[in-house]
Formats: structure tokens, C-alpha cells, sequence
């Protein structure tokens, strides 16, 4: 099994690793992220139905998951992982292009899914809207982005990201190119008292501490599950559940 890329977000899976890794990963911050992107997957996999569009698809463990209930198609601009992709989930089909723009016809989708994709792209406006064009009336999207927790920050922290938002700036653009959102969801949703954010400090500079499952690790990060977000609550990650606005 692959653990993620440079960029510390992508991960390669098999379908075998997929069922069991989620309960298996002990021991480094990044296995929080191959966590996290197993439990969006099986979480949206309840909420989505008919032909469903997954961006950024990677190497296709996520798309392969989908397919299994609805008609899945990947896209992703990377030719290796989407070849990786096609042996790994046959019944899905894959497409290669970059963002913001989708080669698909308009309403071509019941829904879209887009997981850690938004923070990467340069025009996130005309991402939203390309996915606004291809999902069918009364259709909907599944947007998830990390979550800036220092509103004053100019740069993310992360390398890789172009941007980070808030949970009300990213609503924001939503509604703005024309989806409606009906539930706002997170992940790594954590205490906001004092103890937790001293604690988050040290495991930082001691990542050798991070342990998921353990109770000081719950308290930093949170569980890997996807809530609903509650006031005074800090996600990790936000995801929004929107319609669109026909």
C-alpha cells in the first residue's frame, strides 16, 4: 500500500486496503489524511445516486468505492494514476483534463464530487461554476476543503494550496456560482478550549506523539468521522452538501 505524495494529500489504495486501513493505521500525522479520505468515501457513498462526477479522482480507489452503487466517472489531470485508476475500478470510467474547466456536457451529472480539490485550483469560481454546468437540475454537489483556522493568514501553511477558507467564505463562493448548500458537515472536529490548541502546538513539533485512536490524539485532531458541525466546534475539514439553485 502507497501512503500519500509529495503534496500530502494524495493516496494510492487497493480496494483490499481500502476495507481494512482505516482500522489499521497507527503512528505518523499523515496517517490522519489517508483516514480522512477513506471516510469521506464511505460517507458520501449514502448521499449520492444516478451518474456521479469524482474531480481529482487520483488513482481511483475513491471512484472504484462509488461505482459500486452508482455510475462513477473519474477525472483527474494525471495520466499514470488515472491508468493506475482503469485497472483498479473497471466499472468506472476515467477521463483525463485540468481544472477549472470539465470536458463534459452541461447536466451531464446527478452529482458531482469534488474531495480536497478547491484549495488547489488557481480560478475557484469558474471551478465551481464548470461543476454548477455539468450537474443536472435538482442535482448536487459534494465539496470538502481543509479549513483555515487563522482568518489573518495570507499564505496557507500548506505548499501545495493556492488558498484556504473558512467555512463561511467557502459557503460563500457556493452560493455565488449558484448551488444552494443544505448541510454543512466536518471531519478532525476538535475542542476549542485552551489544553487542546496548547497541545496541538507540541504535537507539532513531536509528530512521533501522534497516535490515532489515543485520547490526546482525539483531543488534537479529532475523530476521522464526518459530523455535523456545531457551534464553538474547530473541523479539520468542512464539507458542504449543496443543490442546485433550479
Amino acid at each position: 500500500m502507497s501512503d500519500v505524495d509529495d503534496a500530502g494529500e494524495r493516496v494510492d489504495l487497493t480496494r483490499e486496503d481500502f476495507d481494512r486501513a482505516a482500522d489499521t493505521f497507527r503512528g505518523a500525522p499523515h496517517q490522519h489524511v489517508l483516514r480522512e479520505h477513506l471516510e469521506r468515501y464511505r460517507w458520501v457513498r449514502e448521499r449520492v445516486s444516478g451518474r456521479v462526477l469524482d474531480v481529482a479522482c487520483g488513482t481511483g480507489y475513491g471512484t472504484g468505492y462509488l461505482s459500486e452503487t452508482c455510475e462513477a466517472v473519474g477525472f483527474d489531470r494525471d495520466p499514470t494514476a488515472l491508468a493506475r485508476a482503469a485497472v483498479r475500478a473497471p466499472a468506472a470510467e476515467f477521463i483525463q483534463g485540468d481544472l477549472p474547466h470539465l470536458p463534459f456536457e452541461d447536466a451531464s451529472f446527478d452529482f458531482a464530487v469534488s474531495f480536497e480539490t478547491i484549495e488547489h485550483v488557481d480560478d475557484d469560481l469558474t471551478f465551481l461554476r464548470q461543476l454548477r454546468r455539468v450537474v443536472r437540475p435538482n442535482g448536487g454537489v459534494v465539496v470538502s476543503s481543509p479549513v483555515r483556522e487563522r482568518p489573518y493568514l495570507v499564505r496557507p501553511p500548506n505548499q501545495w494550496h493556492v488558498r484556504e477558507y473558512t467555512p463561511s467564505e467557502l459557503e460563500s463562493a457556493l452560493r455565488k456560482t449558484g448551488f444552494v448548500p443544505v448541510g454543512c458537515f466536518g471531519q478532525g472536529i476538535r475542542s476549542s478550549r485552551f489544553a487542546a490548541v496548547q497541545a496541538e502546538r507540541v504535537l507539532y513539533r513531536l509528530p512521533q506523539l501522534c497516535r490515532p485512536g489515543r485520547w490526546w490524539d482525539r483531543m488534537i485532531h479529532g475523530n476521522d468521522e464526518v459530523e455535523v458541525v456545531r457551534a464553538k466546534r474547530r473541523p479539520k475539514i468542512v464539507i458542504f452538501i449543496c443543490r442546485t439553485n433550479e
